[in-house]
């Protein structure tokens, strides 16, 4: 749940994982109990804050990385079969 050699930046990782939970609450609101909204919404919180501790000026710090990973992974999990309940479309180079 922290860096490691195959994935040394930080910061480019908590910035994947805000823009993943981002696309996530567009999935979900409406779709999921408050409860589970409420946690999808303080991961996304506590994501951002972690970029703002890391990128601060006074002190700067990744310790929370852990924390912050573990959490997202956890809710990412927790909803994967209602993910998966969804229909899926297919993209290509050609569509970025």
């Amino acid at each position: 749940g922290g860096k490691s050699e195959t994935c040394t930046d930080a910061l480019a990782a908590v910035n994947t994982w805000i823009y993943a939970i981002n696309h996530l609450k567009k999935a979900a609101e409406g779709r999921v109990d408050a409860e589970t909204m409420q946690h999808v919404n303080q991961i996304g919180i506590d994501s951002q804050n972690l970029v703002i501790s890391m990128t601060g000026d006074y002190r700067p710090s990744d310790l929370d990385f852990p924390r912050v990973v573990f959490n997202n992974r956890l809710i990412f999990n927790n909803l994967r079969n209602w993910l998966l309940q969804f229909p899926k479309i297919e993209l290509s180079q050609e569509d970025l």
